[in-house]
């Protein structure tokens, strides 16, 4: 028998620093039992605590601290800890509402009720409230468990030990983490006890159970229904997927052979209603125009998810294993993850709490933490070091906010030791790195349940909706349906350039993009990708250079290569790929042949186990795992097993071990292809896409970037340098973003500072409803006079009405019924102040280089001659390296739009201009350049 220790874990947020795992593992070398986590009003860790206890062989309680109302009104802490799997959904319930619940409310014979010393000397609770819990304990310190022989017998005795901490030495560190939020310490805080304290002080308390609990359901999928039985949703899923086969064209034996075995499996594993659940999402989705990616991880390997059209990667047409996706022996829910329009995937929410009901469907939450930079700062100012200090130590620190202070403190101390002489601020700052510093939301989970999602998990509300108390790993272990929905701006720029296309009487899309476009993969081969979804690091624009892709799967080869672990395998696959070698009979060359005998995906290497060990694809996706996992362990006991295949089918041991080795060798490698081609695909088209309707590309590009950000501000350098040209915003044409135009960009009316976003779109609606303003006049009566005095002010002084009859920019001369135009070519705009940047303007001659291979003299003819034709004052200057250029003998036409011809030249690499800023400029539009095609 043992008694009921109470815990508080890191979830109690900058109230304790007990880390679950490192504490329970203590706890049981100790020899403690039966514990309990109580944290402050949250049930976040719990899963991970029942879990991890259990694995332990300790008994876990479950339960929560909350401030409950007494007889009176008065409000005090008590513990409540859940009896039954019914006391673990009322508690789920009564962490949803906000105020603090009476005790008598929330009773109940499902409950433990644990009160805290002086509880009762303090508050008046009667005899009857106490009955109608399950079990009543009083909490009792340690001086005086002596005293406690007066104790009613209708309560138990435990000992009151708030752990809070882990070891004795960490108390300071406790200390200032209660400072940094706010909180007052514990008195009675304690780090876990030592086997000592436990056996002398707290042995003679016995608790009555000798097992806890067990009140979290465990090994049960929870998905709702879309139908009335199993066996009707099964109908419809398959009913479904064969319609899209239909419309796909896939009719033919090998599609709808691995259509009836993947049905087979989602059949028997009970799954269907999950397909369907997000088949109707994303049915929706595109039925009100909500562009949704083409995939996302493993669900691209099912042909069942294309059908439907959850996906737009044909799995058969790459290699892509189901059982990547959904191993029958590997259980666990299949995970579907979505990437939607960013910009709309707050309505992609709102249809799933419309459609299944806003009780069932919740945000999933997570926790940001203490890291590295973070938790410096924080320390340091509950230490009471100046601003000032805290600013000049961590500039001279450079901390990387990726690695642990642990991993850097020999780095970081020496660089602190001018401002920590002892070493405090850095040993506290270690010590607490990395504890659950504030509740957030997931960036994508959200998770749907059959029934109110109390039933099942504690939540809270945010902005009226409603967020998992538990994160991402507990919620799915627990069973329920999780979906990732991540808002991409990929998409949006897909959408919006896809928009500005069809202007131009081009229909465009995904599924029709040429794998080999010329223009898409001279673009590729020139890196000129800035922008380009997955392609626009440093890193992958230098493979790009490298590789040259000659066509799509290529680019999918990217995709996965320019990953850490596959990375090292770029400079054979590039070696390789120069010289393909003819694969014969090996098997493994014969697999290897589309990525030139290196390993890139991990279904290459389950093809191998399954090739050479007669492993179902089931089997050898657990070998991959195993691989993929680094868990040396597991990998022993799979590579035991698959010796034992190749010896079973006639192979040698030495011939055997040597294919392991083989394969052992590749692990690092392996990158999911199901994923690479999926976000491959997405890549592509996005360069098809620039490569081909370029301002298209770049309206849309710019528009989805947040106005004056660093971001958006080099990628219009970008834009002018190459040719583009840049026009201030103006009433009568500006959309709310940028818009193209023919040579250049139109800035739109949402990156005037001041206007506002609602404001800018209300007034192209406006102008959209009413048609274009003639005159002030018009634009003050329809709608100067509707925006706010800031709003308009704001439109006048970034030189949007200065295009406008009747408009005069001095305020003294202003005239509603001024005819003639004002003095708009002398009024300047302070750029920085209207927009918060400096305005991008190209200067100076059109530099460009050529290949290595290309015979200079042949193109010095061909660039003279084409500077006859379109003779002008722009001069040219080849770029020879880094620090030195050759003029040519020719200009061309300061119109950029010419340079189309010149661009395609063989060997030309794309010109670009140098830009600067400028601060003031004149509120007139400017001339527009180039179309900056290939």
């Amino acid at each position: 028998m043992s008694p009921l220790w109470t815990i508080f874990s890191g979830y109690s947020l900058l109230r304790s620093m007990w880390s679950i795992e490192k504490g329970l593992n203590r706890l049981a070398e100790i020899g403690i039992r039966h514990v309990g986590l109580a944290d402050f009003e949250t049930m976040a860790g719990l899963e991970q605590f029942d879990r991890i206890a259990r694995g332990l062989s300790l008994e876990p309680w479950l339960g929560v601290t909350l401030r409950v109302t007494a007889e009176g009104g008065v409000i005090f802490p008590a513990r409540l800890y859940a009896l039954s799997p019914g006391g673990y959904r009322q508690l789920c319930d009564v962490l949803s509402r906000s105020s603090p619940p009476r005790l008598d409310h929330i009773s109940g014979e499902d409950l433990l009720l644990s009160l805290p010393p002086d509880t009762l000397s303090r508050v008046s609770l009667s005899e009857e409230w106490l009955r109608r819990f399950g079990l009543v304990v009083q909490e009792t310190r340690e001086e005086d468990v002596a005293r406690s022989g007066g104790t009613p017998s209708t309560r138990l005795l435990v000992p009151y030990w708030p752990i809070r901490f882990l070891d004795p030495g960490d108390f300071e560190a406790y200390r200032t983490l209660c400072k940094i939020g706010g909180q007052t310490p514990e008195p009675d805080a304690k780090p876990s006890p030592a086997w000592r304290i436990w056996r002398e002080r707290f042995g003679q308390m016995n608790f009555s159970s000798d097992r806890a609990p067990v009140v979290l359901t465990r090994g049960q999928y929870h998905i709702p229904a879309s139908a009335k039985s199993p066996e009707e949703e099964f109908r419809q899923l398959q009913v479904s997927a064969e319609r899209g086969l239909r419309d796909r064209h896939m009719l033919d034996a090998k599609a709808t052979a691995r259509l009836t075995h993947e049905l087979a499996i989602i059949m028997k594993l009970g799954f269907q209603g999950y397909f369907l659940l997000v088949a109707e999402l994303t049915d929706w989705a595109r039925e009100v125009g909500i562009r949704v990616g083409p995939g996302r991880g493993s669900a691209a390997g099912s042909i069942v998810s294309y059908a439907l059209g959850i996906t737009e990667v044909n799995p058969l047409k790459y290699g892509l294993i189901f059982e990547r996706f959904l191993n029958p022996e590997r259980g666990g829910l299949p995970d579907i993850d979505l990437d939607v329009d960013f910009s709309r995937r707050g309505e992609v929410l709102q249809h799933l709490r419309d459609h299944w009901g806003s009780e069932r469907v919740a945000q999933i939450g997570a926790y940001g933490t203490l890291g590295s930079r973070a938790v410096l700062r924080e320390v340091g100012k509950a230490r009471g070091l100046g601003a000032e200090v805290i600013q000049r130590a961590m500039t001279v620190l450079d901390v990387d906010a990726q690695v642990s202070l642990k991993t850097q403190h020999e780095v970081v101390a020496e660089k602190l030791l001018p401002f920590d002489a002892h070493g405090e601020w850095l040993k506290l700052a270690e010590a607490l790195e990395g504890l659950p510093r504030h509740a957030s939301i997931h960036a994508a989970g959200v998770v749907i349940s059959p029934k109110a999602m109390t039933e099942f998990l504690p939540v809270t509300a945010a902005e009226g909706h409603l967020v998992t108390q538990m994160e991402m790993d507990s919620v799915e272990r627990l069973g329920l349906v999780k979906l990732d929905v991540l808002g991409l701006r990929t998409l949006s720029v897909i959408d919006s350039a896809e928009t500005w296309i069809s202007q131009e009487g081009c229909i465009v899309g995904l599924t029709r993009v040429p794998e080999a476009d010329p223009r898409t993969l001279k673009l590729l081969a020139h890196a000129d990708t800035d922008g380009v979804f997955q392609l626009d690091g440093h890193g992958v624009k230098r493979l790009l250079e490298q590789m040259r892709p000659r066509h799509l799967e290529e680019v999918m080869a990217v995709v996965a290569l320019y990953r850490p672990g596959p990375m090292d395998a770029i400079p054979q696959y590039l070696k390789s790929r120069l010289n393909p070698n003819n694969p014969g009979q090996d098997p493994v060359d014969q697999i290897l042949q589309d990525t030139y005998g290196v390993m890139v995906y991990q279904e290459q290497l389950m093809a191998i186990v399954r090739h050479i060990g007669g492993y179902s694809w089931a089997e050898a996706d657990q070998f991959r795992r195993a691989v993929s996992k680094r868990d040396h362990q597991l990998m022993a006991i799979e590579e035991e097993r698959l010796l034992r295949r190749l010896e079973a089918r006639g192979m040698d041991g030495d011939q055997a071990r040597q294919w392991i080795a083989r394969i052992h060798s590749f692990g690092d490698y392996g990158f999911n292809k199901s994923h690479a081609a999926a976000y491959g695909l997405l890549a592509y088209y996005v360069a098809y896409l620039k490569a081909n309707w370029p301002l298209a590309f770049w309206a849309a590009e710019l528009s989805s970037l947040a106005p004056g950000s660093e971001r958006m501000v080099r990628e219009l350098q970008l834009v002018v340098s190459l040719g583009g040209t840049l026009s201030l915003p103006d009433i009568n044409h500006s959309t709310v973003g940028f818009r193209p135009m023919k040579g250049g960009l139109l800035a739109g009316l949402g990156i005037i500072r001041g206007l506002g976003s609602e404001q800018a779109r209300w007034l192209v609606e406006e102008r959209t409803a009413n048609g274009p303003y003639p005159n002030y006049q018009a634009y003050w009566s329809r709608a100067g006079r509707t925006l706010d005095a800031r709003a308009d002010q704001a439109l006048k002084a970034a030189g949007t009405l200065s295009g406008l009859p009747g408009y005069d920019a001095s305020p003294a001369q202003l005239s509603l019924f001024e005819t003639k135009a004002g003095i708009k070519d002398q009024t300047l705009i302070d750029c920085v102040a209207s927009f918060g940047f400096l305005w991008q303007v190209a200067e100076g001659p059109l530099y460009f280089s050529t290949e290595g291979t290309v015979n200079a003299g042949q193109l010095s003819g061909e660039i003279a001659e084409f500077g006859r034709v379109h003779p002008g004052p722009l001069p040219l200057v080849q770029v020879i390296n880094r620090d030195k250029g050759k003029r040519w003998p020719v200009s061309v036409s300061d119109d950029f739009s010419t340079l189309e011809g010149f661009r395609q030249l063989e060997g030309i690499h794309r010109g670009f201009r140098r830009v600067h800023g400028v601060d003031k400029m004149p509120a007139t539009a400017l001339g527009f350049g180039s179309d900056l095609r290939y």
